[in-house]
């Protein structure tokens, strides 16, 4: 297993302290400062003497202050800046590791609106999983051979003996008489994702009922491999993603064992990821006393030497010919077709052993001819053209508004089935793009200076609109250019959890939670911003000035996302645009703030660009660069053909033709075996076309 950053290991002072300041400190005011300080003094020391009236400032301003130090502005602004860049190069290079997270209990009103959320969200999928038709009873039989639970040790039973578990027993029942865990195995398509999907619905209508039970949260396995985090914490990135919850309170109540996980997908990771993968998992149970649940198609389990250490396992049963039979004879005339091939094919008999294919085929061949079904071939061959023929007549079904061709639609979805397959992904989100989607390493390479560049241009045009009334457009545009040079940056992993801002909320309790050390800090940095605005504008105004960014500070550290948001609604991309709106709020609020404060004390052209810096600044830190990056990764891709502009629009048309399957706020495959149909290409057939512009 690849080694995994340690979070509870202690720091070097340097990286205590430069955590504490630094990274906090800069980010909101120092870099505001320092940028103003250097961009000022540049200008003044280098434009002011041949193009400017000294008239116009009179003694004691701060035009005046500034004219007279502008060379300490210049190289002040510059050695800091210099210390600042080599400590955050220092710091990366000593990894990214922090404080141990703590346990949080889950309080009674964030229960409440999360088994809300959970429950509708599940019962969706379920509905979704159906696709319009009955559903198909299924079988289990209990064996003791695929876990390692220790209970087992103690009872010898004779190798390969099952026990029948009776028809029609409920899943939760079975959940319930496991014990310590519960593993459940099947052939591919045998029903085990729709399984587990009754069982978190089931589990969360009974955590409705008894308040002991903690809500089950459902992820799927298949992108552990990419990071191969501890459970707990891949655990909360994926509810993050997948719930719309913040990560430290995923994680908090994780360590607290108040959510319930639900793992699916343990085969859809790369082969030399599965063991390290079980030995994760059976480490988290060790710590945890809540009993898991794990699933897993039957070959690709059985055929590792590590087994989970859970106490029951069961196996889905294949549907026999009399379950085919009475399924089939339900549709009467339509399926006669396939009533008749099916006596006379006995490798379509056994494809249809399993709840998907017989799925497929009613919806690809109901209504069809005997010669339009697969006669000869192997296996495989048979399935592939079923699969064919079913997304053909998914791609001819009637939707409401159906605004991409067959063509484009097969073309998008190879393309997203095999970058899912590159990123170990099983479930998509348009939050999870990152710059390695691109096609190229070399547009890889580009996309950052890209960014930079959107970013700066962006900072420039609104520093040119406001600076230009203390020191002209010049001062905007280098303003831009070095906005977008410290903040672009971050943009290389566009819509990570660590960047995404989508829940803001302001509170007494995460002032309080402060610790001494954090509030010396800023005492500090108040007496700092105060002895500069002193200077400028006498002893009154530093004081005022002190107490402004001290008080700001403060209470600007109050946004917290410590509560679940019942207005929530899972949707598309939600992550990003909520992520974008926030941006915009913390700009608007931190740079009226700053800037009246300061205009009020020193000057209107001076409080305009302190508060454009600060907001500018605040705003680009707390989901500003993750929304610009999105975007513009999206543009790229747009570029090159490999998505559309309207990508969620089209995503929702593949749902409704039943080749995707909405899972909240993202999408998957109707099933893992569709996935691999489109990642080998087979239904690319046609020249790549790069679309026109969106309108």
């Amino acid at each position: 297993m690849a080694d995994v950053p340690d979070n509870t290991k202690e720091h070097r002072w340097w990286i205590r302290i430069y955590d504490l300041v630094v990274r906090r400190f800069t980010r909101w005011i120092w870099t505001a400062v320092i940028v103003t300080a250097l961009v000022s003094g540049a200008v003044a020391w280098a434009f002011i003497p041949w193009k400017t009236d000294f008239s116009r400032y009179p003694v004691g301003t701060a035009s005046a202050w500034m004219q007279d130090h502008r060379f300490v502005l210049l190289v002040g602004g510059i050695a800091v800046a210099s210390v600042l860049t080599l400590l955050t190069l220092l710091r990366r290079r000593a990894g990214r590791v922090g404080p141990r997270p703590q346990a949080i209990p889950l309080t009674h009103e964030d229960r409440r609106r999360l088994l809300a959320r959970l429950r509708n969200l599940y019962q969706d999928i379920v509905k979704q999983s159906s696709w319009g038709m009955p559903r198909v009873e299924l079988a289990f039989e209990r064996t003791f051979e695929a876990t390692a639970h220790p209970a087992l040790s103690v009872s010898y039973r004779p190798a390969g003996v099952r026990e029948a578990i009776a028809p029609g027993t409920p899943i939760l029942d079975v959940y319930q008489e496991a014990g310590d865990g519960l593993l459940i195995l099947g052939k591919p398509g045998a029903g085990k994702s729709t399984l587990l999907y009754d069982l978190a619905l089931a589990l969360a209508e009974r955590a409705e009922r008894d308040a002991t039970q903690p809500p089950p949260v459902l992820v799927s396995l298949s992108s552990w491999a990419e990071k191969r985090l501890p459970l707990e914490q891949w655990l909360a990135e994926e509810i993050q993603t997948k719930y719309q919850i913040q990560h430290p309170l995923a994680l908090g109540w994780l360590l607290a064992d108040q959510l319930l996980p639900l793992l699916d997908g343990l085969d859809e990771m790369p082969e030399e990821a599965r063991s390290a993968c079980v030995d994760v998992i059976n480490t988290y149970q060790q710590d945890h006393p809540l009993p898991l649940v794990v699933s897993s198609r039957s070959a690709e389990y059985l055929s590792q030497e590590r087994k989970l250490h859970l106490q029951s396992a069961i196996e889905v049963q294949p549907l026999t010919t009399q379950q085919v039979q009475r399924y089939l004879a339900a549709g009467k005339r339509s399926l006669e077709a396939v009533r008749a091939v099916l006596d006379h094919n006995p490798i379509l008999q056994e494809l249809l052993t399993t709840p998907l294919l017989l799925s497929v085929v009613i919806l690809a061949y109901r209504g069809k001819a005997k010669k339009d079904l697969p006669h000869m071939g192997t296996a495989e061959e048979q399935q592939r053209q079923i699969f064919r023929h079913f997304v053909q007549r998914m791609l001819e079904r009637p939707v409401a508004r159906g605004r991409f061709t067959p063509e484009q639609t097969r073309r998008w979805l190879t393309w997203l089935a095999q970058q899912m397959r590159q990123h170990q992904l099983t479930e998509f989100y348009l939050e999870r793009l990152q710059l390695t989607w691109l096609p190229t390493l070399q547009a890889q390479k580009r996309f950052p200076w890209l960014n930079r560049l959107l970013i700066a241009l962006l900072s420039g045009l609104l520093g040119g609109l406001f600076l230009g009334l203390l020191s002209g457009l010049f001062v905007g545009l280098l303003f831009g250019l070095v906005i977008g040079l410290l903040f672009g940056t971050d943009s290389r992993l566009p819509g990570t959890a660590a960047q995404l801002t989508e829940t803001l909320s302001w509170s007494w309790s995460a002032i309080r939670r402060k610790p001494f050390i954090t509030w010396s800090f800023w005492l500090v940095g108040a007496l700092i911003i105060g002895i500069f605005s002193g200077l400028v504008g006498g002893l009154l105004v530093g004081v005022l000035g002190g107490l402004l960014f001290f008080l700001g500070y403060g209470l600007l550290s109050g946004l917290s996302g410590a509560q679940i948001d019942e207005r929530l609604r899972l949707k598309p991309n939600q992550g990003i645009q909520r992520s974008g709106r926030n941006a915009l709020r913390v700009v608007l609020i931190v740079g009226l703030g700053f800037g009246l404060g300061f205009g009020l004390l020193v000057r209107p052209s001076i409080g305009l660009s302190q508060g454009l810096s600060s907001g500018l600044l605040s705003g680009l830190g707390l989901g500003g660069t993750a929304y610009l990056a999105h975007y513009t990764l999206r543009f790229l891709l747009w570029r090159s053909g490999n998505m559309p502009w309207r990508y969620v629009c089209f995503l929702d048309e593949a749902t409704e033709r039943i080749l995707l399957q909405r899972v909240g706020g993202g999408y998957r495959f109707i099933h893992p075996l569709f996935q691999e149909y489109f990642a080998s290409g087979v239904e690319i057939t046609f020249p790549v076309v790069v679309p026109s512009p969106p309108p």
